[in-house]
């Protein structure tokens, strides 16, 4: 019977290796096909949203992401997130442009952003690069510090 390496990482270890590493990939294939369709020059919002569907979906194994599903009392949310099991929905995501200047919606996105965290209570913004997350309309505490302003980047708007 083979001994253990001494200082071999515990099986634990490894599957949290694995695990990251596989949500790497994932982001970066996801970042990757983002910025394949950008360089098309055509490329606009819905352009993205197989990409997003995707990279939800592997992230979260439980989910279904349903693109454009059907009109809520407050609106039109671009996903609605379920649960796979029993298709109870566990949240709703709002996509808008790649660097969308009104992500946090203050300007105009002011009226459907404020009507949307209203009425659901899981939400998240997102112009495919930036993921704002809203729990019964306010950021929740134990949300990691997200910017407050646009990191400079060198793509040109659309």
């Amino acid at each position: 019977m083979n001994k253990p390496l001494e200082n071999s990482p515990s099986p634990d270890i490894l599957l949290t290796l694995t695990i990251n590493t596989f949500m790497l990939i994932t982001v970066y294939e996801y970042i990757s096909e983002l910025d394949r369709q950008f360089q098309t020059g055509v490329a606009r919002e819905h352009t993205y949203r197989p990409a997003l569907k995707q990279l939800l979906e592997a992230l979260l194994p439980n989910i279904t992401a349903i693109n454009e599903p059907a009109r809520q009392e407050c609106g039109a949310p671009d996903y609605i997130l379920q649960r796979r099991n029993d298709n109870i929905p566990v949240a709703f995501v709002e996509a808008k442009n790649l660097n969308d200047p009104d992500l946090h919606g203050r300007n105009k996105h002011r009226e459907q952003f404020d009507r949307y965290k209203r009425s659901l209570d899981n939400l998240v913004f997102t112009d495919y690069l930036d993921f704002h997350f809203y729990e019964q309309g306010e950021v929740p505490r134990q949300c990691p510090h997200r910017r407050t302003e646009r990191r400079p980047h060198n793509a040109r708007e659309r």
